[in-house]
């Protein structure tokens, strides 16, 4: 699975009842010892029983369809080819009929780089300046978008600094201050018990900016949907993984329907796999000016 032939060896939404999980998040932060999460055991054990599954995941490839829906009303449905890897770096390609590619958008080391080729318009930025600002309509996978806040997210991430929970009737309330990575951003999350995931996620900035919701909407086994092609991955291939996915940013200019077909699991991803060289003469736009005209332009 990859993009092309460079990359062949590379490897909200409502519920009756459920968890809801406010979790602010500010990644990279030191951590502090965190509370207890709550005084049920049985809802430590059903936070924990979603963060564990996340826990062994370190790079995924997927080959998805999606159908893609901008401000105008205007939909594509396209095929996609991601990686991603743990910390934070992506690459999501978009491709037409007869391969015709639509979409290439790179988060590597930090910065955001986003091209459509057939409107010959490219964008870039920084981004967790993309993040502070969000106004821009990537701002929600640059928050979103890496292997394990897509696919796995977690409700209880390490290093949290305050965690509470509460049970309202068959609703449970978990709220949590914690420490991650390299981005900025708080979250709620919605929790079904009864298949311990999570089935959706609203992320806002750190100034309380909504940045967009994801969905989780069908699930399959992980061993379903493995590329029977790739080694063994070395993770519980009973757990649960999102079939179905959908991305929305706050502004509804961009929405994206993932239907997830193949994945492979923690195979080697060369660095090189998530660098998007465009073209030398293609003038490139910053996001915190354009991005949120990207998908209309």
């Amino acid at each position: 699975m990859g993009f092309g032939k460079n990359f062949r060896s590379m490897a909200i939404s409502t519920a009756v009842a459920g968890v809801i999980v406010a979790a602010p998040f500010v990644r990279g932060a030191e951590p502090t010892p965190a509370q207890n999460p709550a005084s049920s055991s049985s809802l430590r054990q059903l936070i924990f029983a979603i963060d564990g599954r996340r826990l062994p995941l370190h790079t995924l490839s997927a080959q998805m369809k999606v159908k893609l829906t901008c401000q105008n009303g205007k939909s594509n449905n396209l095929d996609a080819l991601y990686i991603g890897d743990e910390h934070g770096n992506l690459r999501l390609r978009l491709t037409g009929p007869f391969g015709i590619l639509a979409l290439d958008l790179s988060i590597q080391n930090g910065r955001i780089t986003c091209w459509m080729p057939l409107k010959k318009c490219a964008m870039s930025g920084i981004r967790t300046e993309i993040l502070a600002d969000g106004t821009s309509e990537l701002a929600i996978l640059a928050a979103i978008g890496n292997a394990g806040d897509m696919f796995f997210p977690r409700p209880w991430p390490e290093g949290a600094t305050l965690r509470r929970a509460n049970q309202y009737g068959e609703q449970l309330v978990v709220r949590a201050f914690a420490g991650g990575a390299d981005t900025n951003c708080l979250a709620n999350y919605l929790i079904d018990p009864a298949r311990k995931a999570v089935i959706s996620q609203k992320i806002f900035n750190r100034s309380g900016r909504a940045l967009g919701v994801v969905e989780y909407l069908e699930f399959s086994t992980v061993a379903a949907l493995l590329d029977p092609h790739a080694p063994p991955p070395q993770f519980d291939i009973a757990q649960l993984f999102p079939r179905r996915i959908n991305v929305t940013d706050a502004g509804k200019r961009l929405k994206l329907e993932l239907t997830v077909e193949k994945i492979t699991l923690n195979s080697i991803l060369p660095e090189k796999g998530f660098s998007l060289n465009l073209p030398a003469n293609l003038e490139v736009g910053e996001l915190l000016v354009a991005g949120k005209e990207f998908f209309r332009k």
